[in-house]
């Protein structure tokens, strides 16, 4: 029952005649008598449901199906409801979302109802309507449903409530919906979405951290990167973070210079260090105007450091073309913590990106998704020595996790292949200094690895590209001329 008419829905009879005519008849009465103060009628033959207005929803209405044929006629029982326990109610109006000051976990939502809204605000405040709010984040797209307990407060017509269900420093996308507290009762359709970020606080988390370990080189000194997991892109738009590194050898409070790990912004996720072959201890913290997370902390062994051997067998299932099942048997050890798991694509380039995930120590087995499909970039602006690229996201279905970065790979006639960095957030990109002829794909990166190659651009810069490029569509034209004149010579003989 929407608050505008009544509709409802019926099954005819076994064998009922195709002739039937079915009438619905709505009778309005008090709720303390059965007096018929109106009676509303609506008829139908082919269809099983129909509506008749409806003007007060203080009234009760007892409602039946009849049907009639030529050869017989039956009525259905009687429905007797009070309308405002059936009624669906008009959809919410959520004009805005705010964060609560000194309640990172809370967000405020203000909203209006319909001028002829038939619950009163006196029982709006006692609990009368019943409430869920849908909520999504950019890593969590899938909505969530919840029932919250609203009990409004109203000011200018407009009406204020705060709940606290979600994360701090995150931006979410919310709507809500209502219904009369009653079983009869339907929901409200759901509001338009609203999005805000809850109130930054310091990050809770200890960020997820690992290393890769170089052999000694040049002064006996041996290059370590340190590696760590970027933050939600929904805490990222929320407030800027940054991250904070420290060494130093064992047993020495003196800290080691830290070279290139200094003022690390939150697009990065990795950092270069040169470090003794003595045992040292790096740590690693997140930052936000709100304070600091606890510090990760991870051990580089010694040169001479033996590695611990925790694992009794390990095995890799390929499931699928993009998926690979990864499990293992560890000793019991009363020390083991956690696991690491690192994978890396082959590749004919000297260089690798490792990719890695930390585990709990109960953890026996983990799914390595790749992407399986590449950007496709396009040309957006073209200068004389400089080209924009732009792409689009991969398709969802096809990301198997987040996008962490992009590369996009470079080769001109003459040159060996550039290999350019992209942070993931990027969806746009400029290559400077270009002279010629270039041909550029992509390949998206997830924890898990990277995508197949995007579909090749074929992009000439400079004054070489026209020349070319009139040549090229200048020869086909007159391939299709000399067809047709052998095949007009052929047909005159």
């Amino acid at each position: 029952m929407a608050y505008a008419n009544v509709t409802c829905y019926w099954t005819p009879g076994q064998g009922s005649p195709s002739d039937t005519r079915f009438t619905l008849q709505v009778n309005i009465t008090g709720c303390d008598d059965p007096v018929i103060h109106q009676s509303q009628l609506c008829q139908t033959v082919t269809q099983t449901h129909c509506s008749v207005n409806v003007t007060y929803l203080s009234r009760c209405y007892c409602i039946r199906v009849l049907a009639d044929s030529s050869h017989t006629t039956a009525s259905s029982p009687s429905l007797c409801l009070n309308a405002i326990d059936a009624v669906k109610l008009p959809t919410p109006v959520l004009s805005n979302v705010s964060a609560v000051r000194g309640k990172p976990r809370c967000l405020k939502l203000q909203w209006t109802t319909n001028t002829s809204f038939p619950v009163t605000r006196k029982h709006i405040s006692s609990g009368a309507l019943v409430y869920q709010l849908q909520y999504s984040t950019e890593e969590q797209p899938e909505p969530k449903t919840v029932k919250v307990d609203l009990r409004p407060e109203r000011e200018q017509g407009l009406f204020f409530a705060s709940t606290c269900l979600f994360s701090a420093s995150t931006l979410y996308t919310v709507m809500m919906r209502y219904r009369y507290n009653s079983t009869l009762s339907h929901w409200s359709d759901w509001s338009p979405t609203q999005q805000q970020c809850t109130e930054v606080a310091a990050p809770s988390t200890v960020p997820q951290l690992w290393r890769t370990v170089q052999p000694v080189g040049w002064a006996n000194m041996r290059r370590v990167t340190l590696l760590w997991k970027s933050p939600p892109r929904s805490q990222v738009k929320c407030s800027v973070p940054w991250f904070n590194v420290s060494c130093c050898t064992e047993g020495s409070q003196n800290a080691l210079h830290t070279w290139d790990c200094n003022a690390l912004s939150v697009s990065d996720t990795s950092c270069h260090l040169t470090l003794p072959p003595e045992r040292c201890s790096c740590t690693l913290s997140m930052s936000n105007p709100a304070g600091t997370s606890p510090p990760a902390t991870i051990t580089i062994p010694s040169t001479t450091d033996t590695a611990p051997k925790a694992l009794v067998d390990v095995s890799v299932t390929a499931l699928d073309d993009s998926r690979l099942e990864v499990r293992w048997t560890a000793l019991e050890s009363p020390s083991l913590s956690s696991f690491l798991v690192e994978w890396w694509a082959l590749s004919e380039r000297a260089n690798y990106t490792p990719y890695w995930q930390r585990l709990s120590h109960n953890a026996s087995k983990i799914i390595i998704k790749a992407p399986s499909a590449g950007p496709k970039p396009v040309v957006q602006e073209l200068s004389s020595s400089a080209v924009v690229l732009q792409w689009e996201p991969v398709p969802l279905e096809q990301r198997h996790g987040f996008i962490r970065y992009y590369t996009l790979y470079i080769q001109s006639e003459e040159e060996t292949p550039e290999v350019v960095v992209v942070p993931g957030d990027r969806l746009r990109y400029q290559l400077s200094g270009l002279s010629g002829l270039y041909r550029i794909h992509m390949v998206a990166h997830t924890d898990a690895g990277g995508s197949p190659p995007g579909p090749m651009l074929d992009v000439a810069v400079g004054g070489i590209g026209l020349a070319d490029t009139i040549l090229w569509c200048s020869i086909p034209t007159v391939l299709t001329i000399l067809i047709l004149l052998n095949c007009l010579q052929w047909r005159q003989r």
